[in-house]
């Protein structure tokens, strides 16, 4: 398990901007296919040289094939730092300035392309829309043309390094001869339910297991999980990248939260 410096340990809380405290964490899973890990950040704020805060919600995208995630609880301290910054005369300048150093110090600790947007409001449908929920659907599961479309919010695993856990939605479109049967489904999911692992790790082993069980010839799985500490983390993975919804990996659009979220 990768060490964290301060995931699991005390941390008092920074005064001043310092992008230092970001911390990148190698990948512990390798997938085929296309995928990204988004982030929804709840509690974002900077000043204006007033003092007056301006504060907003972020959407962060990055590609999966990146060598690093970042530490969650790393982002957090790092993001607080910026709190009692002041960056510019009017809000709209200081939310400018915000987005350009976020982006900046995330693509240089990740050394990927990291796409950021800033919102105050919801834009979007809410994220669940057109997938069915396993826990109260009375669609037939085996959907028309081997093909199944899918939502749960029985997700659910542990933090590697606390043991704390971690609740989520899953979100499930495939395409195939054989497909789940909704036990086998469940089977599936509550099995992660005393696991312990990364977020983006979770969802690549939920990916890798349903590819090796049923063998689709087209997939694609999302775990959208629950805040803590302001943060939620929603990785995406497919065999084709058009099977991901716009909207997920799209930060100009910040979706209606799932009942999870």
């Amino acid at each position: 398990m990768p060490t964290a410096r301060h995931l699991g340990q005390r941390s008092s809380l920074p005064s001043h901007y310092d992008a230092s405290l970001l911390e990148a964490i190698p990948r512990q899973s390798e997938i085929e296919g296309a995928g990204f890990d988004v982030w929804h950040i709840y509690e974002l704020c900077a000043l204006c040289e007033d003092g007056m805060p301006v504060q907003a919600i972020a959407k962060l995208v990055y590609n999966r094939n990146s060598q690093f995630i970042v530490e969650s609880k790393s982002l957090k301290l790092y993001l607080y730092s910026l709190a009692n910054e002041r960056l510019g005369k009017t809000p709209t300048e200081v939310l400018q300035q915000l987005k350009q150093i976020i982006t900046k110090d995330l693509a240089a600790v990740l050394h990927t392309e990291v796409a950021c947007a800033l919102h105050s409001a919801y834009n979007g449908a809410e994220v669940l829309k057109g997938y069915p929920l396993l826990e109260t659907s009375t669609v037939p599961f085996q959907l028309y043309n081997n093909e199944l479309r899918i939502a749960s919010h029985l997700l659910a695993s542990l933090c590697p390094v606390t043991g704390q856990p971690d609740w989520g939605s899953l979100v499930l479109h495939m395409a195939g001869a054989q497909l789940p049967s909704r036990a086998e489904l469940l089977d599936i999911l509550l099995a992660k339910r005393w696991e312990r692992g990364f977020h983006e790790a979770i969802c690549d082993e939920l990916f890798t297991a349903i590819s090796h069980q049923y063998h689709p010839t087209r997939l694609m799985l999302s775990c959208l999980y629950t805040r803590r500490g302001g943060i939620d983390i929603c990785p995406v993975r497919a065999t084709h990248a058009d099977l991901i919804p716009s909207h997920f990996i799209d930060v100009g659009i910040f979706s209606q939260p799932s009942f999870r979220r």
